[in-house]
């Protein structure tokens, strides 16, 4: 029961762990989706900097070269295509059948006219000026008061016709030019009736005065075809230049000057929904994707939430930066510090994922109407960006940063050109935006020099440069290993040189693996004459001490490694392997000395290192480099084939232990190792020629021949 309740709290704990860390994943995703959102849909929120009318407080320069609308010129340009459109007029059908009715009450008269028989011709012609409605000549009356009724009916079918044929296009009140035309068209539609010339004359006569305005303002076609008009009239642009004066100090601000500070960003008079809409789903969209890359290509990664903090933190703090800079000029932008950044603290893939995501976020800030063009700013950063992944993936040292820097200089003065030219800058344009961008590629290598260091310590990541600065054997640890323990320090340099082979052959970090071998044993500078490789021929120390107690000397040294790993602040994988290089393996010599020894039998666990057991492949690749080079010491005359059954027996021994439980190295991984490791000891450990007695005594004091006897020695090895 005892054993129960002891067993019931750790299961507590682990549970309350993994709940924790279920939770870590929607916190991060939460915190890079708020943070990332605000800064890029911030330019859509309404701001009100400055109202139309007021005073201003303060004088407003541009901060960039861009077009706005002129609002004013474009509603007078637009004013003015609208009044350019007459009236649109169309015929009126009640102006047709009054005609119609005119023209018959007209022929009616003619014909009542023509049966008064006491009537002369005279008087004919009198009455019908006082009947009919219209004005025509004595001749053309003469003609229809002499005409019989058969005639007169053929006259008037010939009338109506003509007169509805000319009214069917509109004539608007007023316009006597139309009138006027209308009439003349009369007159020559008339020439063409077969009739006699008499009768055409009078016709043409009649028809020609009967013509009057037929037509009303269609109001509803007017205004359609206005707004036509009007909607193809082009905004008018004004072109502002960079450090031009908008809004001067103590002055009324006009309407133009409010557009003109909406259009700089610098006020918006009202909330963009869509456009923060459209953010929200880019935003989520970028992180859901990066994600799924990360879980699928990464899964180290994934499974690392420091690291996963470090990408948010670098993403949000340079989208943040881009935000800023980017009200002075948009090559300013500094993508290239999340790159570098990125590609050197975390990964290079993830960096080009990096760079695709800050370009499409650089397009939205510079989205503006009839302003720049965006594609310019997203092409630059994507050029600069990803070279930049390329330079800084080869970063060793950090002098390469600032070769990296001018390089990235170098690259984004060539793509600013290339996209200057493209879109046709003028000269004055183009130099102003590769002053921004040379200062932006240059400074982004600088800035990511200067926060390297800090995002190293703050989150733990261990670099290539700083495993390259711990390899320095100025370094105060291997300093100390080569004054101190000198056959360590001998020790370790070899198995550096094996753990870093072995490393390149199984795609593990090699420079990882080297420093981590260089500091696997510092713990033996607590007790450096303890080991046998720093005894040099001295008394052994442990011939004075129990089996017990010299196990338990030489299994203080890890603990005694680790402790001195962290004063002196030596980076958290180094640490692993220094902890792990031992696994939970046996001292095998001590504890069959005390097997023989005591008159108990002795407890393995007493003569086992406490562990864990390597976890990664480079704790586990120095393992077994340490003991294969401890034990290649003790082969004597080394041959190739002896070398090669000692590494894979070694080797085969520790996976029956167990200790290659926890690393991930596979048996092709081993079988890689093994061939290596046989390569470079044979290198080391080769069979050298074995001198005669005769040739010895001929050698020189210094082990060389006298020249006197080069002629039988040279005879000698023939």
């Amino acid at each position: 029961m005892a054993r129960k309740s002891k067993i019931e709290p750790i299961a507590f704990k682990l549970s309350d762990r993994i709940k924790a860390r279920q939770l870590i994943y929607p916190g991060l995703f939460a915190i890079a989706f708020l943070a990332l959102s605000l800064i890029l849909s911030w330019k859509f929120f309404p701001t009100h900097t400055l109202t139309e009318g007021v005073i201003a407080p303060r004088e407003i320069t541009a901060n960039r070269n861009f077009q706005v609308e002129d609002s004013q010129a474009t509603n007078e340009a637009r004013i003015k295509a609208m009044n350019s459109v007459n009236p649109v007029y169309s015929v009126d059908p009640y102006f047709l059948s009054k005609l119609d009715e005119k023209m018959k009450l007209q022929f009616n008269i003619f014909s009542q006219i023509h049966k008064f028989r006491t009537l002369n011709q005279q008087e004919k012609i009198r009455e019908l000026k006082n009947q009919l409605p219209v004005q025509i000549s004595d001749e053309s009356l003469r003609v229809f008061t002499d005409t019989d009724q058969e005639t007169l009916d053929q006259l008037e079918i010939a009338s109506v016709n003509l007169i509805t044929g000319i009214m069917k296009y509109p004539i608007p009140d007023g316009d006597e030019a139309a009138l006027k035309e209308a009439r003349k068209s009369a007159v020559k539609a008339a020439k063409e009736l077969t009739l006699s010339p008499l009768h055409r004359t009078a016709v043409a006569e009649l028809a020609s005065e009967s013509i009057q305005a037929n037509a009303r303002v269609d109001w509803d076609e007017t205004y359609r075809q206005r707004q036509l008009k009007k909607d193809q009239v082009q905004p008018v642009y004004t072109t502002i230049q960079q450090g031009q004066v908008i809004v001067e100090k103590g002055k009324i601000v006009t309407p133009q000057q409010i557009d003109i500070l909406e259009e700089m960003g610098l006020q918006r008079s009202q909330f963009n929904l869509s456009a923060v809409t459209g953010t929200l789903i880019f935003v989520f969209l970028s992180i859901l994707v990066a994600w799924l890359y990360i879980k699928q290509f990464m899964p180290e990664l994934a499974g690392d939430p420091k690291l996963l903090l470090l990408l948010i933190i670098v993403l949000v703090g340079t989208t943040l930066l881009c935000r800023m800079l980017m009200e002075v000029n948009p090559f300013w932008a500094p993508v290239p510090v999340a790159t570098i950044l990125i590609t050197v603290l975390i990964n290079p893939r993830i960096a080009w994922l990096t760079t695709a995501y800050l370009s499409i976020m650089l397009g939205i800030f510079t989205l503006n109407p009839g302003g720049e063009n965006t594609y310019q700013f997203i092409g630059v950063s994507l050029v600069t960006g990803s070279v930049s992944v390329l330079f800084a993936a080869r970063v060793q040292r950090r002098l390469d940063l600032v070769i990296a820097s001018v390089l990235i200089f170098l690259i984004n003065i060539t793509s600013i050109t290339m996209f200057s030219l493209i879109k046709g800058d003028s000269a004055r344009v183009m130099m102003e935006s590769l002053f921004y961008g040379g200062i932006n590629g240059f400074g982004s290598g600088v800035l990511a020099l200067g926060l390297m260091p800090v995002l190293e310590h703050m989150f733990g990541v261990t670099t290539g440069i700083r495993l390259l600065e711990l390899s320095n054997q100025s370094e105060p640890l291997l300093k100390r290993l080569l004054l101190e323990a000198p056959g360590t320090y001998h020790h370790s340099v070899i198995v550096g040189n094996l753990a870093e082979a072995a490393a390149e052959a199984v795609g593990e970090n090699p420079l990882l693996c080297r420093v981590g071998a260089y500091y696997h044993d510092i713990g033996k500078l607590r007790r450096p004459y303890f080991f046998i490789e720093n005894q040099l021929g001295a008394e052994n120390p442990h011939d004075k001490l129990s089996p017990n107690l010299s196990a338990l000397i030489i299994l203080s040294h890890v603990k005694d490694g680790l402790e001195m790993a962290k004063q002196y602040k030596i980076p958290e994988p180094i640490k692993d392997i220094i902890l792990q290089h031992h696994g939970s393996s046996i001292i095998a010599y001590f504890y069959h000395q005390a097997k023989q020894s005591d008159k108990e039998f002795p407890l393995e666990d007493d003569f086992r290192y406490p562990g864990p057991k390597p976890g990664t492949k480079a704790a586990a690749i120095v393992m077994l480099a340490d003991s294969i080079e401890a034990a290649a010491r003790t082969l004597q005359k080394p041959t190739p084939t002896k070398i090669e059954m000692l590494v894979k027996q070694i080797i085969r021994n520790n996976l029956d232990d167990g200790q290659l439980d926890e690393s991930p190295l596979s048996l092709r991984d081993l079988n890689e190792i093994a061939r290596t490791f046989t390569r470079i000891l044979t290198g080391i450990y080769h069979q050298r020629i074995e001198y005669p007695e005769k040739i010895i005594e001929e050698m020189g004091p210094a082990g060389t021949p006298m020249v006197s006897k080069v002629t039988p020695l040279k005879e000698h090895m023939m």
